[in-house]
């Protein structure tokens, strides 16, 4: 709600200037000793754990040597150092343990060229690998934890102006207000528009126009700071955030230009990023700075992940359910007359067509550019097709699928090439569940959205759960579906 008046006293912290802040780089690199430490008393506590002795052996010290060396290397390869403000935790998290990981699967491949594995033990590596990730996960949360309380009374946090109060200005300021844990105090608005002035927005004052910005960041007299920003209290700018519609490019290159002489930083929130985007990256082409505004989510060591993930459960999946896979196979041929496999086309990864196999639950085999959904009650489903259907058995065929290389276990499920073409004239979005391999489940299913999508309602709440899990990608969300999957295929209300 806007409120105009008097401007309040904005709430910003006085010792904003602390020791975190200004001992940035030197906090940076104890984390980095933290770190190694944290590598050597892993080390040392699985010793422990194995031998019942803490003193470590020689082959064991070479290990721990290469291993630190290792990651002063690798670790900042991944950015594990750079400031992670604003991110999740559990993004930090990820990042470190993979790095650690890395390193892990560098030290076997050492022993084995080098012919010395029968001077380890297999349990040491792995109460190694294991205990130093815990300890890495424990720290991280720990400093989040200190991190925020560090916030809340004052310490390591950012003054920050927002140049243009108009709607996305309001939203990056709400935005910004809504994650007070990431220690941004925005301490006014500056705008040009004259409807703005003397306004507060959401507790936030127009300070005035975009022209008291060089004033503003490049005094170092806070009595003038008071007398420009009347009831503004803080002892510096750190940050001038430019959130101005991209169409006012003008205005930006004004406001851009004014702070050369500036100290402080600037920061430039583009509206593109606010709606319809799936996953962005940015990167240099040719010299240039290009923005991919529908970026797969699975790139780089990311992809990798999700192979090692595909490969290793699927290939598990099928050596367990061989012998039950070939009892339905003699019963489906038993029951009626055509094929045991269903192949059905339907889009793959990127929108190209992939046959999905599954086990024939039906007496047709439609696939053509009409293909009605199965039904209750539905007269082509045989007796034996309905069992397989509801217990989801039918789709066991479909991780060969995924062991070619055309699906991933999880993912969004691939529809059949007709319903394709009509949703996607229908829903804006829905073509983006194609920058990434189907899945045999997804996040989608597990919420309740599987079976028949005979309204256009239905689809457009499936294909909102496959984009969020798009966004929210990691290995560790592909093991949760993959868990209430299993709980779901025992409380199967939707699939007929």
């Amino acid at each position: 709600m806007d409120i105009v008046g008097e401007k309040p006293q904005p709430q910003v912290a006085k010792n904003s200037e602390g020791f975190l802040k200004g001992n940035a780089e030197l906090i940076a690199l104890s984390l980095r000793f933290f770190d190694l430490t944290m590598i050597i008393v892993g080390s040392m506590l699985a010793h422990l754990i194995r031998f019942n002795d803490i003193e470590l052996g020689a082959p064991y010290k070479a290990a721990l040597v290469i291993a630190l060396f290792a990651s002063a290397t690798i670790f900042p390869a991944f950015e594990i150092y750079k400031p992670w403000r604003g991110a999740s935790v559990l993004t930090e998290i990820r990042t470190i343990v993979v790095a650690w990981l890395t390193i892990a699967i560098v030290l076997p491949v050492i022993v084995y060229l080098t012919k010395t594995g029968d001077d380890y033990s297999r349990l040491w590596f792995v109460y190694w690998v294991g205990s130093t990730s815990g300890m890495f996960i424990l720290s991280r949360i720990g400093i989040r934890y200190v991190s925020r309380w560090a916030r809340q009374k004052g310490f390591n946090t950012r003054n920050i102006l927002i140049v243009g109060a108009g709607d996305f200005g309001q939203r990056v300021s709400e935005n910004l207000q809504k994650n007070q844990w990431v220690g941004i105090n925005t301490i006014g608005f500056l705008d040009d528009s004259d409807s703005n002035q003397d306004r507060v927005i959401n507790g936030v004052p127009v300070l005035g126009r975009t022209s008291l910005l060089p004033e503003l960041t490049s005094s170092t007299d806070p009595d003038r700071l008071d007398s420009l920003c009347k009831t503004l209290d803080c002892k510096s700018i750190d940050q001038v955030w430019i959130a101005l519609p991209i169409s006012e490019e003008k205005k930006i290159r004004e406001v851009s230009n004014s702070l050369f002489d500036s100290p402080v930083s600037v920061v430039f929130v583009p509206d593109i990023f606010v709606n319809g985007i799936l996953n962005h990256s940015v990167d240099n082409f040719a010299g240039m700075p290009v923005v991919n505004l529908r970026s797969s989510p699975m790139l780089g060591i990311s992809s990798t992940f999700k192979l090692i993930e595909d490969i290793v459960l699927s290939s598990l999946i099928l050596i367990a359910t061989f012998l039950p896979m070939m009892i339905i196979a003699i019963l489906i041929k038993l029951e009626s007359k055509g094929p045991v496999i269903f192949k059905q086309r339907r889009y793959g990864i990127d929108g190209k067509e992939i046959l999905v196999w599954k086990f024939r639950t039906m007496n047709v085999m439609e696939d053509s550019d009409k293909v009605v959904q199965a039904k209750r009650g539905d007269s082509r489903v045989t007796r034996l097709g309905a069992i397989l259907r509801r217990t989801s058995l039918d789709e066991l065929p479909q991780f060969f699928n995924v062991l070619q290389g055309r699906m991933s276990i999880v993912g969004p499920r691939p529809h059949a090439v007709a319903h394709n073409e009509k949703y996607r004239k229908i829903i804006d979005t829905y073509m983006w569940r194609c920058k990434v391999k189907p899945g045999i489940t997804g996040w989608a299913q597990v919420n309740g959205w599987r079976g028949e999508t005979d309204t256009v309602d239905k689809m457009e709440k499936r294909v909102e759960y496959d984009l969020e899990y798009l966004k929210s990608w990691s290995v560790w969300f592909d093991l949760k579906i993959i868990l209430k999957t299993v709980v779901c295929v025992f409380n199967n209300k939707g699939t007929y």
